[in-house]
């Protein structure tokens, strides 16, 4: 008598793991897809600010730059006419007895960059360390204006009456000194000479220097750098 075990067919395995596997990976690889295009969003988005705050920065680097310029061209022209001024000093510390000269002498450098930075969120385009040496230079500029309009108030209520005269006692006392209603004027002169030349090497030697290095590094740097 045959057994009849012997004709039963093995079990098949069955196909649930190698489904859920292959739905696995299948998900697995979606998930990546979408994850990938989503992490690409991103990073296309901070190289586009990235970009949009370089250009800003140049922007304002080639705008201090050219402001900068001018006003070391106004300082230079400034100086053409203190020398001429500082002679006159020169010679009433000499003892000699010169006529004083009405000065000819303004204030041009408004700061128009720098307010715009300070007063918008343009205030970040400007590089730290530049933009605090910026701010140390402020005062001399407002020494410079302060001093020029006091010189300009003198010369109004005090020197245009004298020099109307002519009279060279009219600026000299009999000792053969300078009145004291005008020591200001060789006082003033001398602080806005020396204002001026400190300025003007300021400007020449390391603000315009540093702006343009400052800008050129800007310009080579890459842009996971600037969105650090």
């Amino acid at each position: 008598m045959t057994n009849s075990n012997s004709n039963t067919q093995p079990a098949r395995p069955e196909k649930k793991p190698q489904v859920l596997r292959s739905f696995a990976r299948k998900y697995f690889f979606e998930f990546f897809i979408v994850f990938f295009g989503v992490y690409l969003a991103f990073v296309f988005t901070d190289y586009q600010e990235a970009l949009r705050d370089k250009k800003i920065r140049i922007k304002y680097y080639d705008s201090l730059i050219h402001e900068f310029k001018i006003f070391y061209s106004h300082l230079e022209e400034e100086q053409v006419k203190l020398d001429s001024y500082l002679k006159v000093v020169n010679g009433i510390e000499a003892g000699e007895q010169p006529k004083l000269v009405l000065t000819d002498l303004y204030y041009l450098y408004n700061g128009i960059t720098v307010r715009a930075a300070f007063n918008s969120k343009n205030f970040e385009a400007i590089d730290e360390e530049l933009l605090h040496s910026i701010i140390r230079g402020i005062y001399k500029l407002e020494q410079l204006e302060k001093k020029i309009q006091r010189i300009n108030e003198l010369q109004q209520s005090i020197l245009y009456q004298t020099a109307a005269s002519g009279e060279i006692t009219d600026y000299y006392s009999a000792n053969g000194q300078l009145k004291d209603s005008l020591l200001w004027y060789p006082k003033l002169v001398k602080e806005i000479a020396k204002t001026n030349a400190i300025l003007r090497e300021v400007v020449k030697e390391r603000a315009i220097p540093d702006m343009e290095r400052s800008r050129q590094e800007t310009e080579d740097m890459p842009f996971w750098e600037l969105a650090e």
